[in-house]
């Protein structure tokens, strides 16, 4: 060690990395189990939107204002015309098919575009 830093400092300093590595690592853990908690909500709500119109018409009228309840709120009738506002993430499921469809495809590739490679002619 070239007598730069003594024992006890150097003890310190392996202690308090030591350290922040077990913190480092519990909150690893935790992002783990949020993005697997996350696939799981994304596949029950895709899941569900794909399948409301079966499960609504199938269902009694009970089940049906608890799927409504949970997809919209402030509906409202103004004579013949029903308003909605669509809850999240429904809202951003609605917005997201909304989008042009080169958008949407930007945004699942959001990589830099790369030129082509070009050979030189000799």
């Amino acid at each position: 060690m070239d007598g730069l830093i003594d024992e006890k400092l150097y003890l310190e300093k392996v202690k308090a990395y030591k350290s922040r590595q077990l913190e480092i690592l519990e909150e690893m853990k935790r992002h783990e189990v949020a993005d697997e908690h996350y696939y799981i909500t994304a596949n029950t709500v895709l899941n569900l939107a794909s399948r409301a119109r079966e499960i609504f018409e199938s269902s009694e009228v009970g089940e049906k204002r608890q799927l409504l309840n949970l997809m919209f709120q402030n509906l409202q009738l103004r004579d013949v015309n029903l308003s909605v506002q669509v809850t999240e993430p429904f809202k951003t499921m609605v917005d997201y098919k909304e989008c042009p469809t080169n958008w949407r495809w930007r945004e699942l590739n959001s990589r830099p575009k790369q030129t082509p490679y070009q050979p030189l002619h000799a």
